[in-house]
């Protein structure tokens, strides 16, 4: 019995580490396309003086503990010398199942340059710690197991590293991004994410999966209703490929906006809601809904309609967003 309830830890441990390995540089189902996530380069171009972000994703939900992983970026626009960048923050904790978690704390810095009237160019680098930590203790063992029964508090007899540990190990990326603003807006990245994935209860150390590359691009171009705009459309890929693993997502969404802003304090008053829809290629496929306004709040939402690989429900995702902002300009101040 001792030796299956091993097996049956390794096992479970094991598969969440290989689930997580994709999820090291925290790939959740609402990126919009470009992320701090993803790429420290992706802060290029923003048009807010600071931003903070939040999300939160129930990734397998029908399972006993389920899988979720909860992250929250954060920047600042600054120049260094004579050229704009951005500084940045980045947390990610991804809990995968009973006992096992995974978290990761970055700082970031990006500088970008203007060519021309539209076209930006940038790059940026994340440096950073992650650590492993499982805690097993709350699973039986055979050796628990007498002629009384089960006695929780009896020795397991295993080695206490199998039971409760952690890892700890340095982690860096490096992001290039481009982006032209024009009638048709477009912005492309590349990334690079290195962590040693040592967990100490499952050794992961062949360089097929230290790396992660990152690829994104996406393109937003006005709807138009004859002479008159009715709001935008954006349409995204990601692509992440980690060893033999290849996640890729599609989206698209439609954005209207509607109202203006203040006459004398240009606070706004306007508002900007969209509808869209996710797909990713682990099988999981989401309508989004978001929002935006409010002095520079935003939302979106993102539940599942299907299931993954292993027919565990994938949840549903939340993020939760604020940028001062002096409202969406697009729209005449009056």
């Amino acid at each position: 019995m001792r030796e299956i309830a091993g097996r049956w830890a390794l096992g479970l441990a094991s598969m969440a580490a290989i689930s997580g390995a994709l999820a090291q540089d925290a790939i959740l189902p609402l990126s919009q396309g470009q992320s701090q996530l993803d790429n420290p380069a992706a802060m290029v171009a923003a048009s807010e003086d600071w931003e903070v972000q939040m999300q939160h994703a129930a990734r397998w939900a029908n399972v006993n503990t389920g899988f979720n992983t909860q992250a929250m970026t954060a920047r600042k626009s600054l120049r260094w010398g004579d050229m704009p960048g951005q500084i940045g923050l980045r947390f990610v904790e991804d809990r995968l199942g009973p006992g096992l978690s995974h978290r990761a704390y970055g700082v970031q810095a990006s500088v970008e340059q203007k060519l021309g009237r539209a076209l930006i160019v940038g790059a940026g680098v994340q440096l950073g710690l992650a650590e492993w930590s499982w805690d097993l203790t709350g699973l039986s063992w055979g050796q628990q197991y007498g002629p009384g029964g089960f006695d929780p508090g009896a020795s397991t007899g295993e080695d206490a590293e199998l039971l409760r540990g952690a890892s700890r190990y340095a982690d860096w990326a490096l992001g290039v991004a481009v982006d032209f603003s024009g009638t048709v807006n477009l912005r492309g990245d590349l990334a690079l994410h290195h962590g040693r994935q040592n967990v100490g209860l499952i050794d992961t150390r062949a360089d097929s999966l230290a790396f992660r590359f990152h690829a994104g691009s996406s393109l937003e171009a006005p709807l138009e209703l004859g002479s008159s705009q009715i709001g935008t459309l954006r349409i995204w890929q990601r692509s992440d490929l980690q060893g033999g693993e290849q996640l890729l997502e599609l989206g698209a969404e439609i954005r209207h906006r509607f109202g203006h802003n203040s006459q004398y304090t240009r606070h706004s008053r306007s508002n900007e809601i969209g509808i869209g829809l996710a797909y990713q290629n682990s099988g999981a496929l989401r309508p989004i809904f978001s929002w935006r306004g409010a002095g520079g709040w935003s939302a979106r939402l993102g539940p599942a309609l299907s299931t993954g690989p292993s027919g565990a429900s994938q949840g549903w995702a939340i993020a939760m967003g604020f940028a001062p902002t002096y409202g969406l300009l697009r729209y005449p101040t009056r």
